[in-house]
């Protein structure tokens, strides 16, 4: 009898490949720089296949990033921050043998930094504002920041740093000492991450220190009897170092006139209704 025999060695594959992601650890705050000066995502894990790994992918959010073909033992995969957008993201690994068998670790939730911090000044509130520092500059503000990674607010009246704020950021209210600072001065509060990414915000205002300045020189003298024939003649002269909004005049404690815009006069008042 005549045979033929052909011989094949196969590998029986029955399970799939195995895949650890570690790193990043779940909840970390990776930060991926700015803009300017942006840093790499680094994800760290091991694979390994009975039989033959093909390649590992590594996922964000689901979608494959990145594509490794070798070292499984040691990998290490470097992903460039854009198009990753800030905030929360789930990063896994998944293993592909040759078989087609396929293992995905759980995944990460990690938070990806790429913000400075944002302010809300409230107080003061705007450009130009008049800003009574008798008892020391008063300073409302909201700081926040997506990764909640606020690490300290500096408050700089004219560029010297006045105070350093290094909690409570979400509802800032607090007194900065400005003794012996008067006028036209420029406000800036800047919010630093503990990354180190920072925002600065500027207000331009006028310290008020002193109440304002007024004085009656007719009628000269209390006491004095005055002809108001023809009306009630008034000088006065007023003056603030942080400007004046109104002056009013009071006859018996009851108001008889107003000015806004001019704060030097001499002139006849209508008095003949007293």
């Amino acid at each position: 009898n005549r045979n033929t025999t052909v011989n094949r060695t196969i590998y029986f594959d029955k399970d799939p490949p195995t895949v650890n992601l570690t790193g990043p650890a779940e909840g970390t705050v990776i930060d991926l720089g700015t803009t300017s000066s942006p840093k790499n995502l680094t994800v760290t894990g091991n694979a390994s296949d009975d039989n033959q790994l093909v390649r590992v992918e590594v996922l964000i959010d689901g979608e494959v990033k990145h594509t490794i073909t070798s070292s499984f033992n040691s990998i290490s995969a470097s992903l460039a921050p854009n198009p990753l957008p800030a905030g929360y993201h789930a990063i896994s690994l998944r293993a592909i043998d040759k078989t087609g068998k396929v293992t995905e670790t759980p995944r990460v939730n990690v938070y990806l930094d790429k913000d400075a911090p944002a302010i809300q000044l409230t107080n003061p509130a705007t450009d130009g504002a008049v800003v009574d520092v008798k008892n020391g500059l008063k300073i409302e503000a909201n700081v926040t920041d997506g990764s909640g990674t606020v690490d300290r607010v500096e408050v700089r009246v004219d560029g010297v740093l006045k105070k350093t704020i290094t909690s409570g950021f979400g509802a800032i209210n607090t007194t900065v000492d400005v003794t012996g600072i008067s006028g036209s001065r420029r406000i800036s509060m800047t919010a630093v991450d503990k990354f180190g990414k920072s925002f600065t915000l500027d207000r331009q205002v006028t310290f008020d220190r002193k109440n304002p300045w007024v004085a009656i020189f007719l009628p000269a003298t209390n006491g004095e009897i005055v002809d108001v024939k023809d009306g009630l003649r008034l000088e006065v002269r007023s003056t603030d170092d942080a400007g004046l909004a109104s002056i009013e005049i009071y006859i018996d404690d009851v108001l008889h006139t107003t000015f806004t815009n001019k704060f030097y006069f001499d002139e006849y008042f209508n008095v003949s209704q007293i």
